[in-house]
This record gives C-alpha cells, structure tokens and sequence, in this order.
C-alpha cells in the first residue's frame, strides 16, 4: 500500500500527461465529434445525447494511438483501461447537456466499477423513508505479477454540448482515490442518479468537482480544456 503522497504523485503525474496529449489533440478531437453531421442517414434508434460514444471511441483511440498504453481488460473496471506499469489508469468520457444539472451544477456522475472512493467504507444517504449505501466496487488496488501492488486510478473527460452545438466545454478531471478519504471526506459526494427501487446500494454516486478543488492543494485535479467563445 503506498502512501497517500505517493498516491497524489501518481495521479498528478498522469493527469499531466492525460491534459498534455488532450490539449495537443484538440482540433483532432472536436473535428471527430463533428465527424457525426456529415452522415446524412441518421438511425432511427439513435439517443438524445448523440455524441456519447463518439467521446469515448475518440478519446481511446487518440491515447492508444499516440501515447501507445496497453488496454488492460479487468473484470471490474471503467469503459477506458490501460496499464501503464506502476498503475492501471482509468477513463471514461462523459457527455452532458449545457442545461444539465450536472453541467451547471459542475458534477459527475459515476457507476460503482469507474471509482474507488471510498473503498472499504459504507457511506450513507438519508431519502424520504430509506436509507441507501454508497459502496465502490473498483478497487484500490491491484496485484501485478511484474510491478505488484499498483493503484486504479480514475479520470473523466467531460464533454459539454448544447442544442446548437456538439461541443461547448471540455474538461478533463482527476477523481480522488478511494484512499484519501481522510482529505475529501463525505464533502464531495452527493447521491446520484439511481431512483429508489427497493435496492439498498447506490448503483451510481456524484461527485462534486467544485468541492474537490477546494480542499486544499487540488486545484490541479479540474482543467478547462477547451471553451467555445
């Protein structure tokens, strides 16, 4: 187990890299969204959010091509993996309309298998008449027979659109590691998405971002990558 500055050095390291290549690539990026409007037959099944997976096709395919990660398949674990010798690195891209609470409220939602936060700690939200659990199921860490015990680290690119334009924001965003609990706290957590069914467990969690870089020293974890003017 490393220490909780060994953990920050670590996701700052690839948070750099990951903000370095992005901002290198922007053009590449924003173009291949657009890529979409020149097919004129459109599917008769397609979703509201049109640029989903588009983001995340694009986003791994510039970090395999240009970076040259090797993907990593683990049974849990965000929809971008890669292993990168002292961590496994996850992604996953997030697409929100501008008028979304998430977007104007600066959140992001997340599944149980895209973070470790807080791992091995039931956190609890109060609704009308339930109680449900937070519980993550990515874990903090994994044995590797070569590099033994590396961290699962998790990252989002956030994408912003809006009814006239696929791209307004985009973001990339560096989420805790389920062992800083100590230094984030229940602060930066708020109920997802998930309706109450009867399920005890939470099935996704928000994270706050503007309540992230407050703590102190965590400016570095939102970066603004692109903001159409």
């Amino acid at each position: 187990m490393l220490a909780n500055t060994d953990i920050q050095y670590l996701e700052k390291k690839y948070f750099e890299i990951l903000s370095d290549l992005f901002s290198r690539n922007l053009g590449e990026i924003i173009t291949q969204i657009y890529s979409q409007e020149s097919i004129i037959t459109p599917s008769a099944t397609a979703k509201s959010n049109t640029i989903e997976h588009s983001v995340e096709n694009i986003v791994e395919g510039i970090i395999f091509s240009q970076l040259g990660w090797k993907v990593c398949s683990l049974p849990v674990s965000s929809d971008s993996c890669f292993e990168v010798g002292d961590a496994i690195v996850n992604i996953d891209a997030k697409s929100i309309k501008d008028t979304d609470g998430d977007a104007t409220g600066n959140k992001v939602n997340l599944q149980r298998t895209q973070t470790s936060y807080s791992h091995g700690r039931t956190i609890s939200f109060t609704g009308t008449g339930h109680t449900r659990t937070w519980e993550p199921k990515l874990k903090t860490y994994e044995k590797h027979k070569i590099f033994g015990e590396i961290p699962n680290l998790t990252y989002i690119f956030k994408a912003i659109y809006s009814n006239t334009n696929l791209v307004e924001e985009l973001y990339l965003i560096s989420i805790p590691h389920g062992q800083l609990y100590n230094i984030f706290k229940d602060d930066i957590l708020q109920k997802g998405r998930d309706r109450y069914n009867g399920a005890p467990t939470l099935g996704n969690i928000r994270f706050l971002t503007d309540e992230i870089i407050k703590k102190r020293g965590q400016g570095w974890r939102v970066k603004l990558l692109f903001k159409r003017k």
